[in-house]
């Protein structure tokens, strides 16, 4: 069964021009975007499930003190709430999270039908959605050292 909500995580890392930033093109719906996700029944809680994401999206593990979490975060429409066994479902949180990711490639699932490592402009550029970029821009400051990334807010689920 679905939990109700959902992640979104931007994989990073740190090269000898910047930081990169991961985004993959759905395949289904030919746009770009961080890996996203909803929570499933065997997840224990929001790192659990970007921990499960990450790794069927781009064939990436991750340890749970490698997630950061961000204070981004927005509320997404939900047209099939059956999905999640509760016809009263119409909006879900969506909660943002990074990770730096030490490899170069990765293995993508068929969920996408690329990726590619971009500087934060292109990424502002590709990407579709507003919270996708709003994730961007706070995790952006927060690896320039412009803020201290210190998660404020207490996120309950």
């Amino acid at each position: 069964m679905r939990l109700p909500y959902k992640t979104l995580t931007i994989p990073y890392k740190k090269t000898s021009d910047g930081f990169k930033f991961l985004i993959l093109r759905r395949a289904d719906l030919d746009f770009w975007q961080w890996v996203s996700g909803g929570g499933e029944s065997e997840d224990k809680d929001l790192i659990s499930t970007v921990i499960r994401e990450l790794k069927e999206e781009i064939g990436t593990s991750v340890a749970s003190e490698d997630v950061m979490r961000l204070e981004s975060r927005c509320a997404l429409f939900e047209d099939e709430p059956m999905k999640y066994n509760d016809e009263n479902i119409t909006v879900l949180p969506e909660y943002t999270f990074a990770v730096n990711i030490k490899e170069s490639e990765v293995k993508i699932s068929e969920e996408h039908s690329e990726y590619r490592w971009v500087t934060k402009e292109t990424a502002k550029n590709l990407l579709k959605y507003d919270s996708n970029k709003t994730a961007l821009l706070e995790l952006d400051k927060i690896l320039r050292k412009e803020v201290d990334g210190s998660w404020r807010i207490d996120w309950k689920v």
